[in-house]
């Protein structure tokens, strides 16, 4: 007797990366999860155990980009031994790096999303990643001093914490965005200075660091 044979089970990492190549191939019904299995031979079904729904696709792939870049950092055995600046300018240019990769997509996927409600939704995974990095590598060791004191920290003082990098992240993916330098060096140059920058604040002790970041966005501006 004949038997039904046994469907290849479709990976995430499958249906992810045929949905970045669809999305620059296809300029319609993007968010139809239907036409999007129908056009690169995905059963629906297939689909739906991995995600459920387009949107939740691409905040997946966004998370991934983040998770993937600390997998890469982490994974250098002298990076516990690294400054908290180190350890933050290690994360970005990585990140920043893996944008690079996929910047054809990227930058496809950010039009899209171009205000900023449907970027803080896209955002939303990689921003938990992201915001736990700061916790662990900022937050909590210069909080760790005494058991006394982290128990009277106040929760808004942690979220305002987070949300100060967090804004750094955000400046700096749509700086990239618009970004025509070769090679995406005024992405480096910010990147460096944004991270020093908030490194100053981080210790009360703003520098001429700060005001160097300034004039380098003040010059780009006007370049551009």
């Amino acid at each position: 007797m004949a038997r039904a044979k046994k469907r290849k089970k479709t990976s995430e990492s499958d249906i992810i990366s045929a949905y970045m190549d669809y999305t620059l191939e296809y300029d319609v019904n993007k968010n139809n999860a239907h036409v999007f299995c129908q056009t690169v031979g995905i059963e629906e079904s297939a689909f739906y155990e991995q995600f459920g729904s387009i949107e939740a696709l691409e905040k997946k792939i966004w998370h991934l980009l983040m998770s993937q870049s600390l997998d890469t950092v982490s994974a250098d055995e002298r990076f516990s031994y690294f400054t908290d600046q180190e350890k933050l300018l290690s994360l970005l240019y990585t990140f920043f790096e893996n944008l690079t990769l996929n910047r054809s997509y990227i930058l496809e996927n950010l039009k899209v999303h171009s205000s900023m409600l449907k970027k803080k939704d896209l955002f939303s995974q990689m921003k938990k990643t992201f915001s736990h990095f700061i916790d662990e590598a900022f937050y909590d060791h210069r909080m760790s001093m005494s058991r006394s004191e982290i128990q009277t920290i106040d929760n808004i003082r942690k979220q305002a914490f987070r949300e100060g990098f967090w804004a750094k992240l955000t400046f700096l993916i749509n700086f990239w965005y618009k970004d025509e330098s070769k090679s995406f060096e005024s992405t480096d140059i910010a990147i460096e200075k944004s991270v020093r920058a908030a490194m100053d604040l981080l210790d009360a002790t703003p520098r001429n660091s700060i005001i160097d970041l300034g004039k380098f966005l003040w010059k780009e501006r006007v370049q551009n």
